[in-house]
């Protein structure tokens, strides 16, 4: 099965590393990436009615109204919803995320933000990204994806991969309510507190903001906790700008 995303080429300020590093350089180099991602086939949690704004009266009424029971998913609906993540996971991988990152800080009366942009993505239509294969496991149904590189694209893995990259790794959980976009939605904290990590163990003092970059070593590993959605990610990091409260 062959899905197709039409991918738009966003320049990425490489252009030292391309100038140093040959063109024909790829002895060795991957050519490909892989992710092994999931979907549930119905939801973890059922969706409950609500009857907002019904008088008293009214509610006493109406006969006894159960939560509505999850509906399983159609196959094409499974796989566009893997679809999703896999935009998300690829898309971190090759080209990675913008972060900036407030810490919380109770003394300054500072709320924690966090954004973790994708620098760009895959959308519909790449015959590079495939479906190898699928398959069900219990209330899941698997799907094995491959990303085909181009050039262009295994130079950026190589500029990540030369070394020079801090590396971390984090776990973090978001809320079955979520849905199946929970699962992004982990990654996200995961990517967050991977982050946040790094930034403990390179300034004793909380900054005022951090800003850098991120992208994926890996596929991040999902699963489904008693809390919620978990995601454990690993991640290189190339920090920007580290800004104290002194600085402002």
């Amino acid at each position: 099965m062959r899905i197709g995303f039409s991918l738009k080429r966003i320049g990425w300020p490489l252009l030292f590393f391309f100038l140093v590093v040959p063109l024909w350089a790829y002895d060795g180099q991957v050519d490909f990436l892989t992710a092994e991602l999931w979907v549930e086939l119905t939801p973890s949690v059922s969706i409950p009615t609500t009857d907002k704004g019904d008088s008293q009266e009214s509610k006493s009424q109406k006969p006894e109204i159960l939560p509505i029971a999850p509906v399983p998913l159609k196959r094409e609906e499974a796989i566009h919803r893997l679809l999703e993540e896999a935009q998300f996971v690829i898309s971190g991988m090759i080209y990675g995320y913008r972060l900036e990152y407030t810490p919380l800080d109770r003394s300054r009366g500072v709320s924690e933000v966090f954004h973790a942009d994708p620098v760009a993505t895959i959308p519909w239509g790449d015959p590079a990204l495939r479906v190898l294969d699928t398959w069900m496991r219990g209330n899941k149904f698997f799907a094995r994806i491959r990303y085909d590189l181009s050039s262009d694209q295994m130079l950026r893995l190589r500029f990540w991969n030369s070394g020079v990259h801090a590396s971390a790794s984090a776990s973090a959980e978001a809320a079955l309510s979520l849905g199946y976009l929970g699962r992004i939605e982990a990654h996200r904290q995961a990517i967050k507190q991977a982050f946040r990590d790094y930034l403990r163990s390179i300034e004793p003092n909380k900054p005022r903001v951090a800003t850098g970059r991120a992208v994926l070593t890996e596929a991040p590993i999902s699963a489904v906790s008693a809390g919620g959605y978990r995601s454990t990610v690993r991640i290189r990091i190339d920090l920007e700008d580290l800004h104290p409260y002194g600085a402002f």
